[in-house]
């Protein structure tokens, strides 16, 4: 049985919270949980669940398409976090 894990993409911007989840659920064997929305420096937090290696390579490639969101203005994309 593997184990399971929530994983967690900090991005700024909904557009670019919709495409890191779009790109997480469509990379690997993942649920979305949902999205956490931090008012103070206006990140939103993209929440995933499922294996280890699943949430890994879906928050990696998630992170790696955020870049190719196009914005307006400074810019510039928070860390991903796995809590197994």
């Amino acid at each position: 049985m593997s184990r399971k894990c929530i994983g967690f993409i900090e991005v700024w911007g909904l557009a670019s919270a919709y495409q890191a989840a779009d790109t997480a659920l469509k990379t690997a064997n993942v649920r979305l949980i949902g999205y956490e929305y931090n008012g103070y420096d206006a990140t939103i937090a993209v929440k995933i669940e499922g294996n280890v290696s699943a949430v890994k390579a879906a928050a990696i490639a998630a992170s790696k398409a955020v870049w190719s969101v196009k914005w307006i203005g400074y810019w510039n994309p928070k860390e991903c976090y796995i809590y197994e």
